[in-house]
């Protein structure tokens, strides 16, 4: 991916306030625009060529949307990636798969991964990110609890935002996760 982003001046903006649709219909004003990544309603984050974002994030403006420029060194999940992807594929092309024994959803279907597991690997690389869907699936097969585990807690915000009255927590580390017992929470 390091190398697929020197290629390129892009970067990414988050895009609050509109619509998924006008996100959309902003970014196919432009040769070098995506929408990347569908947080949850009334946020995408999009990646850009560096001077075409500019402009569209004067677009969204005038649309009555905010964009907030994130600090990435490139336009990830975006076409931007079509190398790393390419090379990802060829790196797993022969590492034996087997269809995961507890449910995984993949970001690129939102769905959860079936047979083809290798080709949602890479095609993750370079497609959008479907968190909000991924909540939403989540809840409707009666998942209400989420954890995020690791640095930050964005994931924590987006799982209420998608989904208003979850418990959402985040982590950093195990003894978050005896906390969370401790708490009967799990």
């Amino acid at each position: 991916m390091a190398a697929a982003s020197a290629q390129f001046d892009a970067t990414m903006a988050a895009v609050v306030r509109l619509s998924d649709a006008t996100v959309e219909r902003l970014c196919a004003a432009f040769s070098h625009v995506y929408p990347v990544n569908y947080n949850c309603e009334g946020q995408v984050a999009v990646a850009g060529d560096r001077t075409e974002l500019e402009q569209f994030c004067q677009d969204v403006a005038a649309a009555g949307g905010r964009s907030v420029p994130l600090k990435v060194s490139s336009g990830f999940h975006s076409p931007f990636m079509d190398e790393a992807a390419r090379q990802f594929h060829a790196y797993i092309s022969n590492i034996p798969f087997r269809t995961p024994e507890i449910t995984v959803y993949s970001n690129r279907t939102a769905m959860p991964y079936g047979q083809d597991v290798r080709t949602l690997l890479f095609e993750q690389i370079n497609h959008p990110v479907r968190w909000a869907k991924i909540m939403q699936e989540l809840h409707a097969q009666g998942f209400d609890t989420f954890i995020e585990c690791g640095a930050g807690s964005v994931l924590r915000r987006l799982a209420t935002k998608n989904l208003p009255g979850c418990r959402a927590f985040a982590v950093e580390d195990l003894s978050g996760i005896s906390k969370l017992r401790e708490e009967g929470i799990l």
